[in-house]
């Protein structure tokens, strides 16, 4: 899992976002999940393997549609934008969150909350994001949702043309609002 000359393009994270949507609108609409965006056009083309950035943001996608399976005005949604000198993909759920003594183990190899599947799904995402030179982060409340935040270095600090990304993760966990 090495990006290299042959994996890494400079591409649009928008685009990536898009086509994971695409490719599972119809699960969520199946699920009767909101799949929503909110894509950030600003954020400059950057470098990165498509494949596994691709594979990173769909396994988020299906955590978040697996964790608000059976809720009331069930949402997830995916999030691009630039923080200080980094660009970011969020998927954010409202479903029932995650325990904050758990917090710590959702990335680590066979971890799960769930009944079925290994428990490998947020592994690989943290494998993908770290090689790289990128990061996750991972913010929950119980009863509220969760938002996990893949972070990656941009080459040069782009200039904002309209305000800054709030560091208050709690904003994200009330969608549509």
């Amino acid at each position: 899992l090495v990006m290299n000359a042959n994996t890494a393009a400079r591409l649009n994270i928008n685009t990536l976002g898009e086509r994971v949507i695409a490719t599972l609108q119809p699960e969520a609409d199946e699920r009767r999940v909101a799949l929503m965006h909110a894509l950030d056009h600003e954020v400059p083309l950057a470098e990165f393997d498509p494949n596994q950035m691709t594979q990173a943001v769909l396994n988020l996608v299906k955590n978040a549609l697996d964790a608000v399976e059976g809720e009331e005005d069930a949402r997830v949604e995916i999030r691009t934008g630039l923080r200080d000198a980094d660009f970011f993909v969020r998927v954010t759920d409202n479903g029932r969150g995650i325990p904050e003594d758990e917090l710590k183990k959702v990335f680590e190899p066979y971890f799960t909350t769930k009944i079925s599947g290994p428990g490998l799904r947020l592994a690989i995402v943290s494998r993908s994001v770290e090689e790289p030179g990128g990061r996750d982060d991972v913010f929950s409340q119980s009863g509220q949702g969760t938002a996990v935040t893949l972070l990656f270095p941009l080459e040069s600090r782009p200039v904002r043309l309209i305000g800054n990304e709030p560091d208050d993760m709690r904003a994200y966990l009330s969608l549509g609002s």
